[in-house]
């Protein structure tokens, strides 16, 4: 996934990249992420299965309104990976989060 989301493959993730994977997952170009569209753009990219997906897109949801909003959600889940505060993500950080991502929704719904 890190390497996806690289697009200048310098080892970062910036918000300028973060912008672009955001419009992969807008696919009616409305400038949100609606449950539909996460799920459907997740499971084609491989990451996981339609269940592991329901249950990241209920956790990204930060303000609980059933929309991925970019500059609600997506970047508030972007800043909790960049632990060193320098708008970008080294794969570690970008590691080290998912890893924690992955084991809290094993254990159920929860959210940022």
């Amino acid at each position: 996934m890190f390497l996806n989301g690289d697009h200048n493959k310098d080892n970062y993730i910036s918000i300028q990249e973060l912008d672009v994977i955001f419009e992969q997952f807008d696919f009616n170009s409305d400038g949100t992420i609606d449950a539909s569209e996460f799920i459907v753009g997740w499971t084609r990219k491989g990451y996981s299965d339609v269940a592991t997906a329901k249950r990241l897109y209920a956790m990204f949801d930060i303000n609980n309104d059933d929309i991925l909003e970019k500059t609600t959600d997506v970047y508030a889940v972007f800043k909790s990976m960049d632990r060193d505060g320098n708008n970008q993500l080294d794969e570690r950080e970008f590691v080290d989060k998912w890893v924690q991502i992955f084991k809290e929704i094993s254990k159920g719904p929860r959210r940022f």
